[in-house]
């Protein structure tokens, strides 16, 4: 529907002109204001469709993506020594188990739906990813070695993504992107360089409390220090 009145206003215009130019005032105005009333049931119908398609990506995406994101974090962790961050980046199975499982509930909806509805659909299904990330992180311990593997975990997916859809995604994991630059500082002097690059600038940046708050999940770093910073 929303594809055949699009194509019909379109050609309203170059099909009613001779008319126009033949015909009385009162019937070129006629013809005007239903081309205004076409186009405006255009307008009604597109948010009625995205406002549907909104509802059908909460109802089944955001369980969905929640359950994906649980099952493939079962028995991982980011606080890791030596050993266990080369097995890691060896035979990363928290990636592998999400592409897998990501791929089997996203994989037939691209195949049934249009592009543009696709599109719609899978930002909204990564929005609702990204929160539960995001929650993810923050109640999560780290080490230098685990805030690698986690940020490299978010490169990967992020490309991995990018596969389904020619839509800019990025700003829909720029939050998980900043928690990433904050968990990979090697030391807690750099903090406050960090804060301040941000801090005012960057729309969406966390709070001081939350900044703070997400260094002490590095459990390698000195928690004196955290919270002496002056942010």
């Amino acid at each position: 529907m929303h594809k055949l009145l699009t194509d019909l206003v379109a050609g309203i215009d170059p099909n009613t002109q001779a008319i126009w130019a033949v015909h009385p005032a009162e019937v070129m105005r006629n013809l005007r204001e239903s081309t205004h009333e076409l186009r405006g049931l255009e307008t009604k119908l597109d948010q009625i469709w995205r406002t549907t398609l909104e509802q059908f990506a909460l109802v089944t995406a955001r369980s969905t993506m929640r359950i994906i994101l649980q099952e493939s974090y079962r028995d991982i962790k980011y606080v890791l020594s030596d050993e266990e961050y080369m097995d890691v980046k060896n035979d990363n199975l928290f990636v592998q188990r999400f592409i897998l499982k990501f791929n089997a509930f996203i994989g037939p909806l691209k195949e049934m739906m249009v592009g543009a509805n696709f599109d719609q659909y899978l930002q909204h299904a990564l929005e609702y990813l990204a929160t539960d990330w995001e929650r993810a992180v923050r109640l999560s311990k780290f080490n230098m070695l685990g805030a690698f593997c986690f940020d490299n975990d978010l490169r990967v997916l992020q490309q991995h993504f990018a596969l389904f859809t020619d839509v800019p995604l990025r700003e829909k994991f720029a939050q998980l992107g900043y928690l990433a630059d904050v968990l990979t500082l090697e030391k807690v002097d750099d903090a406050e360089d960090l804060w301040f690059s941000h801090a005012g600038t960057t729309p969406g940046f966390m709070s001081a409390l939350d900044f703070k708050n997400l260094l002490l999940n590095r459990l390698d770093l000195d928690r004196e220090q955290v919270e002496a910073l002056r942010l």
